[in-house]
């Protein structure tokens, strides 16, 4: 029998029967996320495992992330205090290094993972994440644009497996129910480099030295932050919850049930080629692609040129800098409080809906509003409401997946997307346009809408299959116990998360 599907809850599919009518059904006992099978002290203990994983784990990739996105989005810092004219480059070149960046973050997202899941999966985090420094400290030397761009393919390279690889953990150290609200703290620290980035780079540019510029230093100390990061996490993070020495035993047993609930092994190490082209032909990961790909663009359009975009309505470059901390700060509080929201709606794909639809008032007002005041308004309503959308899509699809290779490639895929999305990013908001950028807020309006549209189909696509699997029996007498692990998220058991 074929099924479909593409989520994370397997459950134990049991009989019960009808009293009243004498017949036999198949429903689906509610274990996931309830930890219905766990003693009050194994519920103790689980609590406890959460408390340390996110003392440890969960800050330690958030912290990551900031310094990755920080590393990132150097390039516009420097720009804002004389990178252009110090290195003589026009403004296409800068497009360009910025487009180059995303082709190697797209390209090499899934190969990291694969030798993520084939490696020791703190040694290579941590390597990666020394290395994007390094990348990065290295730009400082740059003389011109080809230097800045082979700089610009490197960096984004060795800093495409941090964002898939840190998803991969969180879900390895996570069970399905928890693992949604600490991919959303993941991302919200995106906002948090923002807001720490824009007041250093107006600090910078104060720096006063004949031989090193303003925005050399940009490079070398935001590049330095990585590196040293990197190795405070060779102490503190264990590849798997079994090998952490911080874990007590009852901990370990404690996360073990649920995990062997969950169907997941959060152990185990092997790759699993079927699994992987299951995912791979999971049209719903695509969808949540789509999704990922378009609310990244339109969180970049802030998060790359909102100093930029500042600085042309006529505020100076420490001006536009300290401005652009303001909206972050509140993207940061909508990010970090996107999963309260969730929870209160019902539903991420609404979530989700309703960010993006705010956000497109707020690039309508960016491109139609006739005074400056009105126009910054707009933009700081769209970094705002943006901030929240990557993180969603991320939380969505692998709150979504099953088995042990699934969700690897699931994240590394619209990781893909996410950086395909700024690829395009790069180029669509042009000096010439200042300062209204009318093509770059006009696609990111189209993009907006696209995301609204997506989200509230995907819903309502998951939520057919949900009704389908409840009236439906499916008999998996016949499978054995490596085909029905197989199965992934087109168990009949599995529930999807809306």
């Amino acid at each position: 029998m074929s099924f479909s599907g593409s989520s994370t809850d397997i459950k134990e599919s049991v009989y019960i029967v009808d009293e009243e009518n004498g017949l036999a059904s198949s429903r689906v006992s509610t274990i996931i996320g309830k930890n219905s099978e766990l003693s009050d002290e194994e519920k103790e203990h689980l609590r406890q495992y959460y408390r340390k994983c996110d003392l440890r784990i969960t800050l330690f990739f958030c912290v990551g992330y900031m310094l990755d996105f920080m590393v990132r989005t150097s390039i516009s810092g420097a720009k804002i205090v004389g990178m252009i004219d110090a290195l003589k480059l026009k403004p296409s070149d800068f497009n360009v290094a910025l487009s180059l960046f995303f082709i190697g973050h797209m390209l090499f997202q899934i190969p990291s993972n694969i030798i993520l899941k084939s490696t020791r999966p703190t040694l290579w985090i941590m390597t990666l994440l020394f290395a994007m420094g390094v990348c990065c400290m290295s730009t400082a030397a740059v003389k011109g644009e080809i230097s800045l761009y082979a700089c610009r393919i490197v960096l984004g390279i060795v800093e495409a497996g941090y964002p898939a690889g840190s998803l991969y953990f969180l879900y390895s150290w996570f069970p399905r129910v928890e693992v949604g609200k600490r991919i959303g703290y993941f991302y919200s620290f995106a906002a948090v480099s923002n807001v720490i980035e824009g007041p250093l780079n107006a600090g910078l540019s104060k720096i006063v030295d004949s031989k090193i510029a303003p925005w050399q230093w940009v490079f070398l100390i935001l590049g330095a932050l990585p590196c040293l990061w990197a190795i405070v996490g060779l102490f503190i993070v264990s590849d798997y919850p079994q090998e952490a020495g911080f874990l007590t035993l009852e901990e370990k047993r404690a996360i073990s049930k649920v995990f062997k609930q969950q169907g997941n092994k959060s152990d185990k190490k092997e790759f699993n080629w079927k699994q992987a082209r299951l995912a791979f032909c999971d049209w719903r990961i695509w969808i949540c692609c789509v999704i990922g790909l378009a609310a990244h663009m339109v969180f970049h359009a802030g998060a790359l040129f909102g100093p930029v975009l500042l600085k042309s309505l006529g505020f100076s470059s420490e001006m536009s800098d300290g401005l652009n901390a303001i909206p972050n700060v509140f993207g940061f509080i909508a990010l970090a409080s996107s999963g309260f929201v969730v929870n209160r709606i019902g539903s991420t794909g609404l979530t989700q809906a309703i960010y993006e639809a705010v956000a497109t008032i707020g690039f309508i007002v960016a491109v139609v509003a006739p005074h400056k005041g009105s126009q910054i308004a707009g933009l700081f309503i769209f970094i705002i409401a943006t901030a929240p959308g990557m993180a969603l899509a991320a939380a969505w699809v692998s709150s979504n997946q099953a088995g042990t290779t699934k969700p690897v490639i699931a994240s590394g895929l619209i990781s893909a997307g996410a950086s395909f999305g700024g690829f395009i990013t790069s180029f669509i908001y042009r000096d010439q346009d200042a300062p209204r950028y009318i093509l770059g807020h006009s696609v990111c309006i189209g993009l907006c809408v696209l995301v609204v549209i997506l989200s509230l189909l995907l819903t309502w696509l998951l939520s057919r299959e949900n009704r389908h699997r409840d009236e439906t029996f499916f008999d998996l007498s016949k499978l054995s116990e490596q085909e029905v692990a197989d199965l992934c998220d087109r168990h009949p058991s599995f529930r999807y998360r809306i």
